[in-house]
């Protein structure tokens, strides 16, 4: 399906709770696949890329790619590509989201852990394990988390009583190297920032000092 949600807090979800449900101590994890988001009776469907802390994260309108996310925690950056206008914008990566040992160690520390038994999903034999909350990370959160890829498989979460629960789940999974060129912006690409706006600004941020003018 083509993407529905209209809540933006979504991809910061997504790479928050991926961090909650992963140790660091395992290899790392390189695999590409259909991820499948559904909420409150909606779904969202989009292509994933793995390699380690790299991730990138395509979406599409009308079978045509019309967005991609590339986390780069090792630039310490993520970089927005508008495909259609060949043009990016690059913002900081925000705590949680840039794969960073101490914050998977802060989140392990902070939840409360039950293995509740094996279970397998979409062809991988997954230990299905339950997080609850804490006041670093509240809610509570389902993972299967398969062994042989170093990944969670798929993820049930709710982090607020009484709203929806969120569930992500990777399908048409394809083990294998993933090119470096998955995570690397094109060339003929042109950097795009917002008139006025400071370097560094992060869409959803009220910058300390505002532009005269808008747009």
């Amino acid at each position: 399906m083509n993407n529905q949600f209209s809540r933006p807090a979504v991809p910061l979800i997504v790479s928050l709770v991926i961090l909650f449900a992963v140790p660091h101590s395992a290899p790392c994890a390189e695999f590409s696949a259909d991820l499948i988001r559904s909420s409150g009776g909606e779904s969202d469907r989009s292509k994933v890329y793995l390699k380690g802390d790299l991730r990138r994260e395509e979406t599409f309108e009308d079978g045509e790619l019309s967005a991609v996310t590339i986390f780069r925690p090792d630039k310490g950056v993520t970089w927005n590509l508008m495909p259609e206008d060949e043009m990016y914008m690059e913002v900081p990566l925000v705590e949680g989201m840039d794969g960073a040992e101490g914050n998977i160690d802060k989140l392990e520390r902070s939840a409360n852990v039950e293995i509740l038994g094996e279970e397998t999903v979409n062809g991988f034999v997954c230990e299905k394990r339950l997080y609850g909350g804490s006041d670093e990370a509240p809610g509570e959160v389902v993972a299967w988390y398969s062994k042989d890829l170093d990944y969670p498989v798929k993820l049930q979460i709710r982090f607020f009583e009484g709203e929806d629960e969120l569930v992500l789940e990777y399908q048409n999974i394809e083990v294998g190297e993933v090119p470096d060129s998955k995570f690397e912006i094109p060339e003929s690409y042109e950097k795009f920032a917002i008139p006025g706006m400071p370097e560094g600004f992060v869409p959803g941020e009220i910058p300390q000092e505002m532009p005269s003018t808008e747009g």
